[in-house]
């Protein structure tokens, strides 16, 4: 079983966060969807999303923060009891992963690229900073998980304008993981924290949090995720998973 927490601003990626939520419910039997948004957009009324919270507050914070705190709401309350995935609503489920062995406090997705380049070499560009995406990221309803995104909405509200706004999460996420994007996966990590030891496994974004290029198959991915400004790809993937 499986609880899928998105957090959105705007009508667009309202639409998108639905399409996603489709093929979390294909995958996963009894999955069950929650958004965070900024406004009841009329699209959630589909049947694909089990909740709406809309909190008032984070539209008066800037994005990055607004992610986190509405990750925080949810860790805090009774609904977080069992695993969950926080993913970005670009994000599609196309195989299914054993959750059954994903028994740490934390799961995050590690990359050595952003993309390809028209050769097909890789660019590295953010992954060398920032190696963990912020994009799929699993956790256990444990009370170390909890304190996690509590330590990490507090580590941004510390950060500069500029990565509160883009990037902070994802900053914050490789001070608490440590390690390099050169590092193998999967591997698991142990971390001292203040309020006791954490345990965090490091999955690899070639499986689990996979960019697509070009037609190339992806029926042995977990989650593919057309990032950027590709959207019609999206579209294209998700006629493709519902076909």
């Amino acid at each position: 079983m499986l609880n899928v927490v998105y957090w959105v601003r705007g009508e667009e990626y309202a639409g998108l966060a639905v399409r996603s939520a489709e093929t979390m419910k294909r995958v996963y039997d009894g999955a069950k969807v929650i958004i965070y948004a900024d406004r009841e957009w009329p699209v959630f009324a589909g049947g694909s999303v089990d909740e709406v919270i809309c909190l008032p507050i984070q539209e008066m914070m800037p994005h990055m923060i607004a992610n986190v705190h509405c990750q925080v709401h949810y860790v805090v309350n009774k609904g977080f009891d069992r695993l969950t995935l926080f993913c970005d609503a670009d994000v599609l489920a196309v195989k299914k992963a054993d959750l059954s062995l994903l028994t740490q406090d934390l799961i995050v997705t590690k990359r050595d690229h952003v993309k390809l380049d028209e050769s097909g070499k890789k660019l590295v560009g953010v992954a060398r900073p920032m190696p963990y995406n912020y994009g799929v990221l699993l956790a256990n309803p444990t009370m170390e998980a909890k304190e996690i995104f509590i330590w990490m909405r507090e580590r941004l509200v510390k950060m500069g304008s500029h990565l509160q706004d883009w990037y902070g999460n994802q900053w914050a996420l490789r001070e608490l993981v440590g390690g390099s994007m050169d590092e193998q996966a999967p591997r698991e990590v142990k971390r001292a924290m203040a309020w006791g030891p954490v345990s965090i496994k490091v999955e690899d974004c070639s499986t689990w949090n996979y960019l697509p290029h070009d037609d190339e198959p992806i029926n042995n991915k977990y989650f593919v995720h057309v990032k950027g400004g590709d959207k019609v790809r999206f579209h294209e993937i998700a006629d493709e998973l519902a076909a």
